[in-house]
């Protein structure tokens, strides 16, 4: 039987560590990678727009679309990450944010009765990102404050019927590709990419000790009453917000 002596070993795992550390900052290769990343997590093919930036690592921030929706053009970049210890590349997207402000303008027309331009949003959106230099394209909540995509002045007295209209809007959602549910390679499994509600308790805001209050598609999928399900899960965040600001004060 054909054995590799140690240092043999130890030379052919420090050159694939050395591949997964050195991935391309840019170039064909960056892209192709990114590509196959999207490709792997979301199931579905995409395609390169062009290069709108640089991220803190140096790696392109790329402008793609989904072929399903070329409409829909969102961020994605490399970066450098670890796993135990181990050099690995990773990959950042914002790929549902975009598509949520695509969409939600239109239901929350429908639903809330909130008038909300989709174009400027997304423009915005961009704007914002170009503006902290593409620094951390995951975090979405930051620029919902900026917006009326937030639900304001939910309380004990229409909880009931706001409760109603959000679950009105989160099962559209899940009708919407790529929000809607799917198999996972043929399998009896579901994923769902999450759309979430994002809304405030009157007198509070969104963003209150970094805890965001949202409601997501995953409180209303195979819910028999999902109206019930989403009071029950407004009821939990509204405890919570109580205890966190009881203990506060003590």
């Amino acid at each position: 039987m054909f054995r590799l002596k140690s240092g043999s070993l130890a030379l052919i795992l420090l050159c694939v560590l050395l591949l997964v550390a050195c991935a391309p900052k840019s170039g064909k290769k960056n892209v192709e990678i990114t590509l196959k990343d999207l490709e792997h997590e979301y199931m579905e093919e995409f395609e390169f727009i062009e290069v709108v930036g640089v991220n803190d690592e140096g790696y392109d921030v790329l402008l793609l679309a989904p072929k399903s929706n070329p409409d829909i053009q969102f961020h994605a970049y490399l970066y450098q990450g670890d796993a135990g210890g181990l050099p690995v590349i990773g990959m950042n997207n914002n790929y549902m944010d975009v598509a949520f402000l695509y969409y939600a303008s239109e239901l929350y027309e429908e639903h809330f009765g909130i008038l909300i331009d989709k174009d400027k949003a997304i423009n915005d959106y961009y704007f914002f990102l170009e503006k902290n230099q593409f620094s951390d394209i995951r975090d979405f909540n930051e620029y919902l404050e900026t917006t009326n995509f937030v639900i304001k002045d939910v309380n004990e007295k229409n909880m009931k019927e706001m409760s109603e209209k959000m679950a009105g809007a989160l099962l559209d959602f899940l009708e919407i590709h790529p929000f809607s549910m799917r198999k996972i390679d043929g399998g009896s499994a579901y994923d769902v990419f999450r759309a979430e509600l994002p809304y405030e308790f009157t007198g509070e805001k969104f963003n209150e000790g970094n805890l965001y209050n949202s409601i997501s598609t995953g409180s209303v999928v195979n819910e028999v009453n999902p109206q019930q399900a989403v009071y029950e899960v407004l009821l939990w965040h509204k405890e919570q917000k109580e205890k966190l600001r009881k203990n506060k004060s003590e």
